[in-house]
């Protein structure tokens, strides 16, 4: 939903997620209502607080952050999505490709620039086995 921008609310009809940022979760609250939005997922990342998982019955999980020094977030969000739509569409459950999304996300924003290139399904693997 990156930048927030005007959507007509009957856009998020058609949309099985949606994942925003705490800023974008304000511009776009009317969609924390899914009376109108029935078929919806959200997922509200928060930082290093973690995420919320709300699903279209309106329950509330909330997933943790990895707790890592931070080099750089540029990109972070790429790699989260990116990681999240892999695993999800090879069948993890929704809160397991979350949680490996975050580690992705965590591993990317420890890493320096030259060594992002590196991170591949193992190096993630590798980063839960020793930080769950």
């Amino acid at each position: 939903a990156a930048p927030a921008k005007k959507i007509n609310s009957a856009f998020f009809s058609l949309v099985d997620i949606c994942i925003v940022n705490r800023v974008e979760a304000e511009f776009y609250n009317f969609i924390n209502s899914n009376k109108t939005h029935k078929n919806l997922t959200i997922i509200k990342t928060l930082g290093h607080e973690g995420l919320e998982l709300i699903k279209p019955n309106g329950k509330i999980r909330k997933i943790p952050a990895f707790s890592v020094n931070s080099i750089s977030s540029h990109g972070a969000g790429d790699m989260f999505i990116g990681a999240l739509a892999a695993r999800y569409l090879i069948g993890d459950t929704m809160e397991n490709a979350l949680v490996y999304a975050q580690a992705a996300a965590a591993l990317f924003i420890s890493r320096a620039e030259e060594e992002r290139a590196g991170i591949n399904q193992r190096a993630v693997i590798d980063f839960m086995e020793n930080n769950l």
